[in-house]
């Protein structure tokens, strides 16, 4: 159902999901005014906190612990990488011709036949990954407001963009397709928005040449892209964070049934015309990457991005890139001062310090 959702939805849910009757009035309204139709608000439900605890047997719908292992391919010739990346490219442009906000949601009531009434539902979605980012951070005791610039990766039409730019005094928006980007542009303006920038890139090398910023965030995006796209774009995304950046990135991490291999996919695609790709990129994958990276992961997170699927896992990672702490600071400016030896500080070399100080 995507027609907007009456009070009697989320009274409803608490009932059959909860087994109780909202807190309140607005209780009822926040729920009813951020989920558009019942397919989300039941999502919501059953994976809340409330539901898992109350019906524990829910959560084992999935168990990655007694999954085989996915056969993915990821190494790519110079060649390969450059029919990849034009695939990928002719796939969005075209999207973004035909079908711009759908495929950013798909959801049928964000058809270009369907948007104009849907318009404001589809901007308002974007605070359920607000709110996502907000609470994350808050929970690993990340200051929002210690960052400056954010950069999205995979921005499409805006529809987050102009909330990051709540949050953040500089705001780049990158996409592959010019259609989206163009929607995305006009749709800031008409925001009146002037600290928000948008630049199209259409190769993943261009990534890492970008200038340094201080946050990434990029969900539903990565895993539109073959596994070995995901993961080029992975590490250049993040070569591109400063030290001490944090970046918010979603990518799906297994399905059961899932293969992929690079000889057969251009020749023989997987997916319908109409159907949007979806990869995966394993776990050890992305933590390698992360490594690789001179990051370190802070969390990681099971996530709805994908919906809640038996045998499929999709995971939002939070990751900083490494550099010296704001303790680590401290020391080396002591150092500098001449209030003890001098020494040179990364977060590395805080353990034997405090062992130092303590003999």
């Amino acid at each position: 159902m995507d027609e907007p959702l009456s009070d009697d939805y989320s009274i409803w849910g608490y009932r059959l999901f909860l087994d109780r009757e909202p807190e309140s009035e607005q209780t009822i309204k926040k729920r009813t005014g951020v989920f558009k139709s019942s397919k989300l608000l039941r999502q919501h439900f059953l994976s809340s906190e409330e539901f898992i605890a109350n019906n524990p047997e829910w959560d084992l719908f999935f168990y990655l612990g007694l999954s085989p292992k996915m056969d993915v391919s990821t190494e790519l010739d110079s060649e390969e990488q450059k029919e990849f990346i034009q695939h990928v490219q002719k796939t969005w442009e075209a999207l973004g011709e035909s079908e711009p906000h759908w495929s950013v949601l798909s959801q049928d009531s964000y058809r270009s036949d369907k948007i104009r009434d849907t318009q404001k539902d589809f901007k308002k979605s974007a605070e359920i990954d607000m709110m996502i980012l907000d609470s994350t951070l808050e929970r690993n005791d990340i200051d929002i407001r210690s960052f400056k610039s954010c950069r999205e990766f995979g921005c499409g039409v805006g529809r987050v963009t102009r909330l990051l730019a709540d949050r953040f005094d500089e705001v780049e928006g990158i996409d592959i397709s010019r259609n989206h980007l163009e929607i995305a542009r006009k749709s800031i303006a008409d925001d009146g928005l002037t600290h928000v920038d948008f630049r199209h890139v259409n190769d993943p090398a261009e990534l890492a040449g970008l200038p340094q910023i201080d946050f990434i965030f990029s969900v539903m995006v990565l895993q539109h892209n073959p596994p070995p796209i995901i993961a080029i774009l992975l590490e250049n995304l993040l070569i591109s964070l400063a030290p001490n950046g944090v970046a918010l990135i979603q990518i799906p991490t297994y399905k059961r049934t899932y293969s992929f291999e690079v000889d057969t996919y251009i020749e023989y695609p997987p997916f319908e015309e109409d159907e949007l790709e979806m990869h995966y990129l394993p776990q050890s994958e992305v933590f390698e990457i992360i490594d690789k990276s001179d990051c370190r992961p802070i969390e990681v997170i099971e996530d709805n991005y994908i919906g809640r699927r038996g045998n499929e896992l999709s995971n939002t990672f939070l990751i900083r890139k490494k550099g010296i702490s704001p303790k680590g600071w401290g020391i080396r400016l002591k150092s500098l001062l001449g209030l003890m030896p001098p020494l040179l500080i990364t977060d590395t070399h805080l353990e034997t310090h405090e062992r130092l100080r303590e003999r």
